[in-house]
């Protein structure tokens, strides 16, 4: 869990299905990507700890959502050496909308 960062709500549609790994400490994460509107559409990463992925495993891209939680900038080097950002949100709710 991240314990830094903006509280953050975001409101968007999935883009992509919910992937779903386990950490080498052997924690459950499932990842959904969500486009936010603003003035330019904008992706954030939304990370799922733990028993929460297991609910939205059904979703599928193009429901809105609404996601509460940590909102972060992560910095990434990429497999082609580029270096990338993005917002992530570890989020602590979830729910489907519509």
């Amino acid at each position: 869990m991240i314990t830094h960062g903006i509280w953050a709500t975001v409101r968007g549609r999935i883009l992509y299905p919910l992937r779903v790994r386990t950490t080498a400490s052997g924690k459950r994460v499932g990842s959904l990507t969500v486009e936010v509107m603003t003035r330019k559409p904008q992706r954030v990463a939304v990370a799922l700890w733990g028993d929460m992925a297991e609910g939205v495993e059904t979703w599928t891209p193009g429901m809105e959502i609404e996601a509460s939680g940590w909102l972060s900038l992560s910095q990434w080097v990429g497999s082609d050496g580029v270096g990338r950002s993005g917002l992530q949100l570890s989020a602590e709710e979830i729910q489907r909308l519509g």
